[in-house]
């Protein structure tokens, strides 16, 4: 799927950059503080992606193969077939995981909280 404009995202953690429909890669300079980013190349989708970001490679070829992999499950498990229906499937799959990660961390603080202030309770007694 080829692109007519350059399509690009700017965040302070990555700038995201994808090449035009005549292969030019477009340029965008951002000047974040002292950070110092790296230029790489990820496939999503079989599309290519430059991505410019401050993590080290492996950590965003990990992130990219994720969402090529969150892709993938929806692309087996629908019959959708337009790729911006799939990447909005595939990031509410994605959204998904978090809340619920979020959710059973803040589950879990609460059960270790409740157990510390029965230990500093119990202690208390014994004093």
């Amino acid at each position: 799927m080829a692109m007519d404009l350059a399509n690009w995202l700017d965040s302070d953690s990555a700038s995201i950059y994808h090449n035009n429909s005549w292969g030019h890669l477009n340029h965008h300079i951002t000047v974040k503080g002292v950070a110092v980013k790296r230029t790489m190349e990820v496939s999503i989708m079989d599309q290519k992606f430059v991505i410019k970001s401050d993590s080290d490679d492996d950590y965003v070829n990990n992130v990219a193969d994720y969402v090529d992999e969150k892709i993938n499950e929806v692309i087996q498990n629908t019959k959708t077939v337009a790729s911006l229906n799939v990447a909005i499937l595939a990031a509410m799959n994605i959204a998904d995981e978090f809340f619920k990660f979020k959710r059973d961390r803040k589950e879990r603080f609460h059960t270790v909280e409740k157990k510390i202030e029965d230990l500093i309770e119990l202690i208390d007694l014994q004093m």
